[in-house]
């Protein structure tokens, strides 16, 4: 397979504030997907669109496996968040509902937004951010407000669709992750005796990224700068996980890189979940958790050495794949098992000379900008 070298471009806004010699964990640590207080016990963990190869591997886009970030409402559905925006008459919440076995039940449903604070019914206005920083707005009989910090602890929103049902959220910052403020999210609802967490993972917490769209299934990212649109993920799905490791289109100021760094994400949300043949229908995750990566990009965010390429990727999987220096699991962990036939490329011994040799980044170019490996210690 052949690769233009391009000379590469520094994206300041997106450097990575860590060294960027470490492996990258493509898959959170063992996860308990929480009981939910559903009938059956707990969702199982699924595929949404049918073709995953190990059907307990989920998509890894908003959590690192299954469908963890999914709230039970009644019966046999599920609801599971995607972004909040702004509509005509206020905030609301959109995602999918997913039964029982992941399997999707409509294509998106809304929940208006509403709210108490201590106690008290108040206006919800605008759910956005500054900077790293989620701000809620609200007025009430004495006037119009901005929370942000730990004051949105005191603030409970309050969701409701009339024909699924209502629940509660609430949000409290937790930690700043590599220049990523991570937030507690939590849920409740009238039959609940205590707030759960909306992120059943090993990490608990969500991240918000503004002005975009993240489809459950394909992960596509669609730019939204029109309807305040506010994703969350919990921290441990490539959402969340590729601002982490540095790719945040959002914090470019400069026009002209925009479209790189808007690549660059979009890549990464493919190449820390392995779905390497989504260009081919095929959206599955073939990747387990706990699986360390090493990772090279165009733009010197992150060069963690490798003894070859696994993959190179664009924002449909990847451009050229190599089972031969595919990720190493973790002892005692499988992969999922690849298709009988390969759909895209063997890599060209060239990309694995360079990724031995240390000049790698030369081989990339803007249109497929990642290329991974195994990380060898």
């Amino acid at each position: 397979m052949s690769w233009v070298s391009t000379a590469a471009m520094s994206l300041l806004a997106l450097t990575l504030t860590v060294g960027c010699g470490e492996p990258l964990e493509a898959e959170a640590e063992a996860e308990a997907l929480g009981q939910q207080e559903a009938p059956m016990g707990r969702l199982d963990t699924g595929c949404t669109s049918g073709n995953c190869s190990d059907p307990t591997n989920g998509q890894g886009i908003y959590i690192a496996k299954g469908f963890g970030y999914c709230i039970w409402l009644h019966r046999d559905i599920y609801f599971c968040p995607e972004y909040f925006s702004q509509s005509q008459s206020g905030p609301q919440l959109t995602g999918q509902t997913v039964n029982s076995k992941g399997e999707s039940l409509t294509q998106a449903v809304t929940f208006p937004v509403a709210g108490r604070r201590l106690g008290l019914p108040v206006d919800v206005l605008r759910i956005g951010l500054n900077a790293q920083d989620l701000v809620i707005a609200y007025k009430d009989a004495s006037g119009y407000y901005e929370l942000s910090g730990t004051d949105l602890g005191n603030l409970e929103l309050d969701l409701q669709n009339s024909t699924l049902g209502a629940f509660s959220l609430r949000f409290r910052p937790a930690a700043l992750d590599k220049g990523v403020m991570l937030y507690e999210a939590e849920y409740i609802r009238a039959s609940m005796s205590a707030w759960a967490p909306t992120c059943q993972d090993s990490a608990g917490k969500v991240a918000f990224i503004p002005e975009r769209r993240v489809d459950p299934v394909t992960a596509k990212v669609a730019k939204d700068t029109d309807s305040g649109v506010v994703t969350m993920a919990c921290r441990t799905g490539a959402i969340a996980t590729c601002m982490v490791w540095g790719y945040r289109p959002h914090e470019v100021s400069d026009p002209e890189r925009q479209s790189m760094a808007d690549t660059a994400y979009a890549t990464c949300l493919q190449a820390k979940r392995a779905a390497y043949f989504v260009q081919s229908g095929d959206y599955a995750s073939y990747t387990t958790e706990g699986t360390h990566i090493a990772l090279q990009d165009l733009y010197g965010i992150m060069n963690v050495s490798m003894p070859g390429v696994e993959a190179v990727w664009g924002p449909e999987g990847a451009r050229c794949f190599s089972e031969s220096y595919r990720r190493i699991p973790n002892p005692g962990a499988v992969l999922p098992a690849l298709p009988t036939v390969i759909p895209v490329p063997a890599c060209d011994q060239r990309l694995h000379t360079a990724a031995q040799s240390g000049t790698l980044q030369s081989e990339l170019r803007e249109d497929a900008p990642l290329a991974t490996g195994p990380y060898v210690p």
